[in-house]
């Protein structure tokens, strides 16, 4: 295919995992001639690029794809909508469809997520701009059979690891073993399930805790705390700085958790980072340590702790795991088969009666 336009609204790790970086990657892999993106800084802060006709006339001319994070506003939606027609030319059959990429289950958001009192309020407006798309992008198989009722044209895109960035990393040992866990305020909840295995570890061996992102983790151990970067373009350098033994990927089981998707252990696993996670849904299967009780998340930490030779194994299985399945790279060619053949929604033929 010949142009893709891509719009990272969320100008955060979820633009760039969902929509920035697997974009980037069609073009290196010659998949699409070209891709033009709106301004990201990869800022957690950055709010939405308000349409503006010039720029969005030229991003997107004689774009075959529009690809977006999901949008809430009545009008960008129109917006979206006028801008695949302004690109279409039915004589010719040069159709311009747009894309909508959905990352979470926003009908299980739970009661004390800072966003759930905003989501209440725009379950039309998303549920209308998944209806409108031509076709939808999820990343996991639970939000494909949760959202396949308002567009049957999902396709599940994997979020997946660029080697190119992650290979240049390099973590070091240091003689006290260093536990690791990121997360952002929504995940408080996960860490706070294995709290009992955590500061019975603490207890018993000397080893050092450490959290990137939200710190307001209490606890009757220390805690070496690290903020997130300001840009997820220096995220990688971070938390390969964090020079780590082992991480954990703790989660709540519930109907939030189990449309979630496992970047997380895609992440430690990249740094070739031995990890322990709970069993709850796109984690399973996983090379990895599984534990669900207090006590089984103690075990398997103990494990990694004491036997250095196990744990620098399981790192290297899991990078070469991770690495066969997930490397973006090769989820790119699928995904732009799947674009090519998309149907313009238009042109759909209703069934037979």
């Amino acid at each position: 295919m010949n142009k893709i336009a891509l719009f990272p609204y969320q100008s955060s790790a979820v633009g760039f995992y969902r929509i920035l970086q697997p974009g980037r990657v069609l073009v290196r892999e010659k998949l699409f001639k070209e891709a033009r993106s709106l301004p990201f800084s990869g800022d957690e802060q950055a709010q939405y690029y308000e349409f503006n006709d010039q720029l969005y006339l030229k991003l997107t001319e004689n774009a075959d794809i529009l690809w977006s994070t999901v949008v809430y506003k009545p009008e960008y939606i129109t917006k979206f909508l006028n801008l695949r027609e302004h690109n279409t030319n039915r004589d010719t059959k040069q159709y311009c469809k747009t894309v909508f990429d959905m990352d979470d289950n926003l009908y299980a958001v739970p009661i004390d997520n800072p966003v759930q009192q905003q989501v209440e309020s725009l379950k039309h407006n998303f549920q209308a701009c998944l209806q409108e798309a031509d076709g939808v992008t999820v990343s996991t198989p639970q939000l494909k059979k949760l959202y396949e009722k308002i567009n049957p044209n999902i396709y599940i895109n994997p979020n997946g690891i660029d080697f190119n960035i992650w290979d240049k990393l390099k973590t070091k040992h240091t003689k006290k073993i260093r536990i690791g866990w990121r997360g952002a305020f929504g995940h408080r909840d996960d860490l706070e399930l294995i709290r009992g295995a955590l500061t019975a570890i603490m207890k018993d061996y000397d080893v050092t805790f450490v959290t990137l992102g939200w710190g307001g983790f209490k606890s009757d151990f220390p805690v070496e705390k690290h903020q997130h970067t300001e840009s997820i373009f220096d995220y990688p350098d971070k938390l390969a700085s964090l020079n780590l033994d082992l991480a954990i990927v703790p989660l709540v089981d519930s109907a939030y958790n189990r449309c979630k998707s496992n970047i997380a252990y895609l992440e430690y696993s990249a740094l070739k980072i031995p990890t322990v996670l709970s069993p709850v849904e796109n984690q399973k299967g996983m090379v990895a340590l599984e534990a669900q009780s207090n006590f089984e998340w103690y075990q398997a930490l103990e494990k990694l702790i004491k036997d250095k030779e196990y744990r620098l194994k399981l790192g290297e299985d899991a990078y070469k795991f991770v690495k066969e399945n997930y490397d973006i790279k090769k989820l790119s060619h699928p995904l732009a088969k799947w674009f090519e053949e998309l149907k313009f929604r238009d042109e759909i033929k209703p069934p037979k009666k």
